[in-house]
């Protein structure tokens, strides 16, 4: 069955990830991602600002792929506050409805959103 839903309202999916290089999970999920797109579902990724960019790959192939990637910041003092506000903006720019986290550092960020979004 087609839906004639227009993207105003798409259900808005963001996915947070935090990743280091580009490879098998990356792969999978931008893989798993092309499949949950649809006239529904309105899919976006978020990853982590690496230093030394090196998610660069990573997002240079979702990209390519057809998705719209943010990054929020993140270094070696692992910034949660100032991490959780960059993803904070974002959903709401994006109109989320849904955040689905893939790894540590993605759950504890969501998870300190989540409490401050209310």
């Amino acid at each position: 069955m087609t839906s004639n839903r227009g993207t105003e309202s798409k259900i808005s999916v963001v996915h947070l990830l935090h990743t280091v290089d580009y490879g098998g999970v990356e792969t999978i999920v931008i893989n798993w991602l092309r499949a949950l797109q649809s006239d529904q579902v309105q899919v976006s990724i978020v990853c982590f600002a690496n230093p030394g960019n090196t998610e660069r790959l990573f997002v240079e192939a979702a990209e390519q792929a057809g998705f719209e990637v943010d990054t929020i910041p993140w270094s070696r003092r692992k910034p949660l506050i100032k991490s959780s506000n960059s993803l904070k903006a974002i959903l709401a720019r994006r109109n989320a409805s849904i955040v689905h986290t893939h790894n540590t550092y993605a759950d504890l960020v969501g998870l300190i959103t989540a409490k401050r979004m209310g």
